[in-house]
């Protein structure tokens, strides 16, 4: 499953090469999907009435590579200032 997030609820421009700048919450197109990156490396996901899962990333250039709390591990990409999500 391939998913897109296309916002985020801050007010930075996202940036290539500050990656300070994709911390925050990214929300999917129906907002169904919340995910907030956190600045200690970890972050919190939550799917519409779900449990949380977190876990912890890491960011390489444009590339974002997760791993849950449960050992699962999936990986993303900022393009255009939007984070691509695969693996889910």
């Amino acid at each position: 499953m391939n998913l897109l997030f296309v916002t985020k609820q801050t007010h930075v421009d996202v940036n290539g090469d500050d990656p300070s700048s994709y911390l925050g919450v990214w929300k999917s197109a129906g907002g169904f999907i919340r995910q907030e990156l956190l600045a200690d490396g970890t972050y919190v996901k939550q799917k519409g009435s779900r449990p949380t899962v977190a876990g912890r990333y890491a960011i390489d250039g444009a590339r974002i590579a997760y791993e849950s709390e449960d050992g699962r591990a999936h990986a993303g990409e900022f393009t255009e200032g939007r984070l691509h999500q695969a693996g889910m």
